[in-house]
């Protein structure tokens, strides 16, 4: 079956729970293709199901809420330790945010912290989810990361989460097809498959 994926999906959450799918269902092959996270046209692209990013309203398909995300400054842990430590929100200003696509998630984050005097539209622009993380890595600077994404980052130490202010919104990725899609055993057995993955 053919599953259309956001890259970053793909790479930090789906990947290295696939080989269960597999495990389960051997006889069952996946052709993943990796775009952006933009609806999928099921009429004219041959896509069996997707998982998509959104809030889940796209006419024509069944959408199920798969994975919510939540977002907190997350960095180097070499920035705890400077001489501007990120101990205290108000260090934020020395140093430089990265964005994923716009600059809406920075903005709604330092409106949830309460800090009225960082500019929130400053800094860099990274419009892919694996190149921000791991820029953060690098000490490039400070990037909103979702636990779904980063959290064996924070596990192993190589990004840390200086202030506990999570933001959720109200996007979620969303596993996405036509309901005659259903018909077929393996794009329903898939659908099942990654919803387990949440119970």
């Amino acid at each position: 079956i053919s599953v259309r994926l956001g890259p970053s999906f793909a790479a930090r959450w789906l990947s290295p729970r696939l080989k269960y799918f597999w495990l389960q269902y051997p006889e069952i092959d996946l052709s993943l293709f990796h775009v952006a996270n933009a609806p999928t046209d099921f009429e004219r692209e041959d896509i069996d199901i997707a998982v998509t990013y959104g809030n889940g309203d796209w006419p024509g398909v069944e959408a199920e809420r798969l994975l919510p995300l939540d977002f907190s400054p997350v960095c180097s842990p070499a920035f705890l330790s400077n001489d501007k430590p990120l101990t205290d929100l108000d260090n934020l200003r020395y140093y430089t945010l990265l964005h994923d696509a716009d600059h809406e998630g920075w903005h709604d984050w330092l409106a949830l912290a309460g800090v009225e005097d960082i500019n929130a539209d400053k800094g860099n622009i990274i419009d892919d989810t694996n190149v921000l993380i791991q820029a953060a890595i690098d000490g490039q600077g400070i990037a909103l990361g979702s636990s779904a994404f980063v959290q064996d980052l924070l596990d192993s130490g190589r990004l840390v989460r200086p202030f506990d202010i999570t933001l959720i919104n109200d996007f979620a990725y969303y596993v996405v097809c036509p309901e005659a899609h259903l018909q077929n055993p393996a794009v329903r057995a898939f659908k099942e498959w990654l919803l387990s993955l949440v119970e």
